[in-house]
């Protein structure tokens, strides 16, 4: 060893953490136990909570999306009735001004219930869109529940290893008998 290394090695050597019997000790490791199961549990229902806000915001959203639907339906199921209106006051005109009319009157139904058909199948497309991240929402929210639930199962497991034990002997029928 070179002169001066002594000091270095033995500050190396002195850094190093030495094993002792509370590291060892059962309490203290079901103490530590008791602990992390308490913070996990914690955060899992922080996260649980916040999985079933998100899916409700999203259910809500997919229900607005639903109403929505219903509405341009319906104005399309209008468009519809005015359509069928429009051909037979076209096929009753009797003179050619009132027919001209009517087929004009037909040509413009026609294109407002086209775009109509057209906006309910954008709108049901996200309709089915918000549905499926609803559910997606909800699943995950599912699981954050059944992670917590979990959580709660290893505190109270983390709990008995703190419990006192007793210890009965019993002389008379030569058993040792032990309760947690």
């Amino acid at each position: 060893v070179p002169p001066g290394a002594g000091a270095h090695a033995l500050s190396e050597r002195a850094t190093v953490p030495v094993a002792s019997n509370e590291a060892l000790s059962p309490l203290r490791a079901a103490e530590f136990e008791k602990r992390r199961a308490a913070l996990a549990l914690s955060e899992a229902q922080a996260a649980a909570k916040t999985a079933l806000e998100q899916a409700a915001v999203l259910a809500q959203a997919a229900d607005t999306v639903t109403l929505e639907r219903a509405d341009v339906e319906t104005e399309a199921a209008i468009y519809r009735k005015l359509l069928v209106s429009a051909q037979r006051m076209a096929m009753s005109a009797t003179t050619d001004e009132h027919h001209v009319q009517a087929a004009a009157s037909v040509a413009v139904v026609e294109d407002d219930l086209a775009d109509a058909l057209r906006h309910v199948s954008v709108v049901r497309l996200a309709e089915a869109t918000a549905a499926a991240r609803a559910l997606d929402a909800a699943v995950a929210a599912r699981r954050a529940e059944d992670l917590a639930l979990k959580a709660e199962h290893d505190v109270r497991v983390a709990q008995r290893g703190t419990d006192p034990v007793t210890v009965f002997v019993s002389r008379k029928e030569g058993r040792v008998f032990l309760r947690q």
